[in-house]
C-alpha cells in the first residue's frame, strides 16, 4: 500500500499548479524586450509556452513575417482577406 501511495504523489509533484490560478496571462513566458515594451500578453499556460514563444520568434526573425496576432481588428486598419464560404444564415 506504501508503494501506490508513493506513486500517486510523485506525479502532483511535477504538476502546475499555477496553472489552476485564476490568472488569465502567463507572466512565466520570458518576453522579448520589444514585446515587454508592447505590452505582449502570454495565454497559453501549457507547459511548452515559452518553447512556442521563442519558435514564433525564431520564424518572425527568419521570414521577416510578424505573427504576433489579435483577435480584435483595429478600427481604420485596411485587411486583406479571402472569404472561403459565404452564408445567409444567422446561426452559422
Amino acid at each position: 500500500m506504501q508503494d501506490n501511495q508513493a506513486n500517486q504523489t510523485q506525479g502532483l509533484s511535477d504538476f502546475d499548479w499555477e496553472s489552476l490560478t485564476n490568472e488569465k496571462y502567463n507572466s512565466k513566458v520570458k518576453l522579448s524586450k520589444q514585446d515587454s515594451i508592447n505590452g505582449t500578453k502570454i495565454l497559453c499556460k501549457e507547459y511548452y509556452a515559452q518553447e512556442l514563444y521563442d519558435k514564433y520568434r525564431e520564424f518572425e526573425k527568419t521570414n521577416g513575417i510578424d505573427l504576433h496576432a489579435q483577435k480584435d481588428l483595429n478600427i481604420g486598419q485596411l485587411y486583406s482577406v479571402r472569404a472561403t464560404a459565404i452564408s445567409f444564415k444567422d446561426d452559422v
